[in-house]
């Protein structure tokens, strides 16, 4: 009896020491990740966001805006930031913005990027977000008088300027035919004014040249409203504002057999795109950093929570990339 008790007893002990080992080794383990998350190394308090943010969005399909919002979820990664996205589904819809905004203040987030089509459109509820104390950045065109914290874009003046001196560098550009998007159906605050402008400035100081515009209606395809014009003129040059038309618009040329007749200079860095480029299919595409702009976004939000102030205004780099600058060109910082 006393040897089976003295057999109990050391089982006893060898089932303490090991809860023993592993306690100290739980308390080791957990000392650490204290320290390292305090450090801003670790993870074990990353379950709690310094900051939640809302995105406010018109789409999220289109190749923009997945770029857009890759740098959103880059950042919101790196700087420990809660992200939610409210998506407008109608822009020319007040209502649904008012909602979409609604929504914001209800949950208190500590900061609104606004992304539309025209943010101009979302005045009067940026304004009422900045009174409840939400800060609120605009991104791709502006809302000057709404009095947003920040508006992180393109200059779009000076990438219609750039792309105007691309158009005259080729003495046989005579006729240019511009393509917008349906989102510039409402151009009042777009960034289409701007860009046009920019454009036109060049243009207009050599007389000869003719330019045509084409906006382009809500669920318009690009392909059929192109094929019917062509029936009637063929353009020098087709610049085409957006990347997914910039595609459309270079495969309808090749079905029609008509690249290289109609010189094409497109919009983003698809790798379709720049891989037309190198191979000399299109002449030229203009590349906006849309992941930069959504990174530098969430930046602005996190900085403002810290310090309570940013820079009103920040300008976005952009590239012409040619034939000739496709081989150097690796993307943008």
């Amino acid at each position: 009896m006393k040897a089976k008790k003295s057999k109990q007893l050391q089982w006893l002990k060898i089932i303490l020491i090991v809860l023993l080992i592993a306690a100290v080794g739980y308390i080791g383990v957990l000392t650490y990740e204290i320290r390292v998350s305090q450090n801003g190394e670790g993870n074990l308090f990353g379950r709690i966001p310094d900051q939640q943010v809302i995105v406010i969005l018109d789409e999220e399909e289109s190749y923009a805006k997945k770029e857009f919002l890759t740098g959103i979820a880059q950042a919101g990664e790196s700087l420990n930031m809660v992200i939610q996205k409210e998506i407008v589904a109608n822009p020319m819809n007040d209502s649904e913005i008012r909602d979409a905004f609604q929504a914001s203040v209800y949950a208190q987030v500590d900061g609104i990027i606004v992304n539309l089509a025209n943010n101009d459109r979302a005045e009067a509820y940026i304004k009422a977000s900045m009174d409840s104390g939400i800060p609120v950045v605009t991104v791709g065109n502006d809302s000057i008088t709404s009095e947003r914290i920040a508006y992180i874009g393109t200059n779009q003046y000076n990438l219609g300027v750039h792309v105007g001196e691309t158009i005259l560098s080729d003495a046989e550009a005579n006729e240019i035919l511009l393509v917008f998007d349906a989102n510039y159906l409402d151009k009042k605050g777009a960034a289409t004014n701007n860009y046009l402008n920019g454009f036109l400035s060049i243009m207009n100081e050599i007389g000869s040249r003719k330019i045509n515009t084409l906006f382009l209606e809500e669920n318009q395809r690009v392909e059929i409203v192109l094929k019917t014009l062509l029936d009637e003129k063929t353009p020098d040059y087709i610049i085409a504002t957006d990347p997914i038309n910039s595609l459309r618009i270079t495969k309808t040329l090749i079905d029609l057999n008509k690249i290289g007749k109609i010189k094409i200079i497109a919009s983003s860095d698809h790798p379709d795109l720049l891989n037309y480029v190198q191979k000399g299919t299109i002449q030229a595409t203009a590349v906006e950093n849309y992941r930069q702009m959504g990174i530098r976004s969430m930046r602005v939000i996190s900085d403002w929570g810290r310090t309570g102030s940013t820079s009103a205004y920040q300008a976005m780099t952009f590239e012409i990339v040619t034939t000739e600058t496709a081989g150097e060109f690796d993307g943008m910082e």
